[in-house]
């Protein structure tokens, strides 16, 4: 399922981490992937309230 909010389609996940030399890409790349796919899991189950939330993280 593709991610819906524009807000999180446009952030820029872990950028600090891009910038830094010391992370290797491929590594901050997959990062990244754990987190949008938490967006996705969120978008589409949609929580009713933060104990849902937390077992999805």
């Amino acid at each position: 399922m593709p991610i819906t909010n524009q807000q999180v389609e446009g952030h820029a996940f872990l950028r600090q981490m891009y910038d830094d030399s010391y992370f290797p890409d491929y590594v901050v790349d997959q990062g990244k992937a754990i987190l949008l796919r938490l967006c996705e899991r969120i978008e589409a189950e949609r929580p009713s309230d933060l104990e849902s939330l937390y077992a999805l993280t």
